[in-house]
């Protein structure tokens, strides 16, 4: 009798802890654990992309999100593996961000020149509708209209920019890692967005060349960009995130509004302290605030803070 009882005991003890259990997950916030949600697009005939899905990756305890990290892979490639990356995982919960990532695919009719990464014909917009879905899916509105600070390799890169020529007014802030077609044209707001781009060493010329160019052309309208080139490198990410990380958190830090929420609507992102900014001659890499620079500016490139301007320095000069 004694064995019975003590196995009821067992029991009724299993019970309550399972019921106790059940009821608390029930009253648990929307984000029990670090959850990923997917939106696949149906392309219209008018879009440039024949495949297109989104899926984003979202921090756990987290009452309201103030932004969202874009990751964009290479050509055709899926950035959805990135999200699980811990140094981005970590970066996204410090910031309270979410990470979005893609996988899109460019349409394969003869005679069709518009590739996915040219934002402004149907990729971006269906962006921002996977957006729409991933709000209303994991009950934080917040998401929606919520700014995006943008990460990309290659045709991630140029995906990066054609987006914030489209639509600058979302975008904190882009990198651009060794792409090598930047077709759209920038207007003002789109030069205030501030931006990092890499060249590689040992990339094909033509990509080195686009950048080179892109500088060329706009460096008479000062816009808010830096030219890092990696030495003894190729067609690769390579050690560029040192650099890029850094640049993502300070312009976090200095362009999104510390209390603002977009629940309800977007917000307006801050301009950069141009106090704080420095410029770099991209040849010999000498630095100094802007006030204190007395090179020829058009060779030099943009730096939002001295300690970047450091790093920059090193990265930019490293044989």
């Amino acid at each position: 009798m004694k064995s019975i009882y003590k196995l009821s005991i067992v029991v009724i003890l299993i019970l309550s802890m399972m019921l106790m259990a059940a009821s608390c997950s029930r009253q648990a916030p929307v984000f029990e654990t670090e959850k990923k949600y997917t939106y696949n697009a149906l392309p219209e005939e008018k879009d440039n992309f024949s495949f297109a899905q989104f899926a984003i990756w979202c921090p756990e305890n987290i009452k309201t999100y103030r932004g969202i990290l874009y990751l964009g892979a290479g050509y055709e490639y899926s950035s959805i593996p990135m999200m699980y990356e811990e140094k981005w995982q970590n970066f996204a919960r410090e910031n309270q961000f979410v990470i979005l990532t893609s996988h899109m695919k460019s349409r394969a009719e003869e005679g069709n020149d518009i590739s996915y990464w040219q934002a402004e014909y149907g990729s971006g917009e269906e962006m921002i509708n996977a957006l729409a879905y991933f709000a209303q899916e994991t009950k934080h509105p917040e998401i929606k209209n919520a700014p995006l600070a943008m990460w990309g390799f290659s045709a991630g890169a140029q995906y990066n920019y054609h987006f914030t020529c489209w639509k600058p007014e979302r975008v904190i802030t882009f990198v651009a890692v060794k792409g090598g077609y930047f077709f759209s044209e920038l207007n003002k707001e789109a030069l205030k967005v501030p931006a990092l781009f890499f060249t590689g060493e040992n990339d094909l010329q033509r990509r080195k060349d686009a950048v080179e160019d892109l500088f060329d052309k706009y460096i008479k309208d000062e816009p808010l960009w830096c030219l890092a080139n990696e030495s003894d490198s190729g067609h690769e990410i390579g050690k560029t995130e040192e650099l890029a990380m850094p640049w993502l958190q300070e312009m976090i830090n200095q362009r999104l509004p510390q209390n603002a929420s977009t629940s309800k609507k977007a917000i307006k992102l801050k301009e950069v302290d141009q106090s704080l900014a420095w410029l770099g001659d991209k040849t010999d890499g000498k630095i100094a605030p802007i006030s204190d620079y007395n090179k020829d500016n058009k060779n030099s490139t943009w730096i939002p803070n001295e300690n970047l301007a450091k790093s920059w320095q090193g990265f930019h000069l490293h044989q």
